[in-house]
């Protein structure tokens, strides 16, 4: 399966958002063992307790994740996707894009400290966001332009041309067969 990244382009900051290489199903695998690992600490602060998996694996997917609103359009020749991501700058989001599927990840850590004479304050927070999304016709991986504005991440992704093979597709199918 080809995949491809994206250089998101920004008009409120001067450098582009860090865009990582690798398969989306690589990326799902590194959140889903985060997810794993918070829920099994889960487990054993609840006292390794039995029959509470579900409610251990919710919980963990609740303080490490959480979706971006995104609203799907197509046009005659592109798809647009906008996802509602406030608070994240481009450092902090990544973007992969596959013939069929878009995947938007997002981390921040904030720390605040306030010193006083008599008090040491330190509030500490990550947030994490992960959100895929299946196309409805496959795209051209060479023409895809992302924008992030006022916390809206805009993706707007060239429909392939019918009958024209993903690049990477003709390679990966003839090795299946």
């Amino acid at each position: 399966m080809s995949s491809r990244e994206i250089t998101i382009q920004s008009p409120d900051a001067a450098e582009p958002i860090e865009v990582h290489r690798g398969g989306i199903i690589d990326r799902i695998e590194e959140v889903w063992h985060a997810v794993a690992r918070r829920a099994f600490e889960i487990f054993e602060a609840g006292g390794k307790q039995d029959g509470n998996d579900l409610d251990n694996w919710l919980t963990a997917e609740r303080e490490l994740l959480s979706t971006a609103d995104t609203e799907l359009s197509e046009k005659d020749n592109e798809i647009t996707i906008k996802a509602q991501v406030p608070g994240f700058s481009q450092k902090d989001l990544k973007v992969l894009v596959e013939p069929q599927k878009v995947l938007i990840k997002g981390h921040v850590h904030e720390q605040k400290d306030n010193k006083t004479a008599d008090t040491v304050y330190s509030e500490q927070s990550d947030r994490q966001i992960c959100q895929s999304v299946d196309l409805p016709a496959t795209v051209n991986l060479d023409n895809v332009n992302a924008t992030l504005t006022g916390g809206v991440l805009t993706i707007v992704l060239t429909k392939a041309a019918a009958g024209q093979t993903p690049p990477g597709e003709s390679a990966a199918k003839a090795a299946g067969d």
